[in-house]
């Protein structure tokens, strides 16, 4: 982990995937040199999807919409990351 500045969990719900009680994290982090002794991570934010969230894989499947307040949050910090990798989702 020396090599790496683990900076965000997004924490997904288990109903989004076919099989019952998956677990699933994203994580989002950032690849420097190594360093010589220590970690390189020093702040993890954690966005909990879960919380007031009712998916499903068929009736309500996750999509854009369901992402909109993490995409905010997450945009206002100083990772800037754009989200195109999660275009392709409904």
């Amino acid at each position: 982990m020396s090599e790496f500045d683990l900076h965000t969990i997004l924490r997904l719900p288990t109903s989004i995937f076919y099989a019952q009680g998956v677990k699933a994290n994203v994580l989002f982090f950032d690849k420097f040199e190594p360093l010589a002794r220590g970690y390189r991570t020093s702040k993890l934010w954690v966005y909990d999807l879960r919380t007031n969230v009712n998916l499903s894989l068929v009736g309500n499947p996750l999509s854009m919409e369901h992402l909109k307040d993490f995409e905010q949050s997450f945009c206002a910090t100083d990772f800037g990351v754009e989200f195109e990798a999660l275009a392709h989702l409904p």
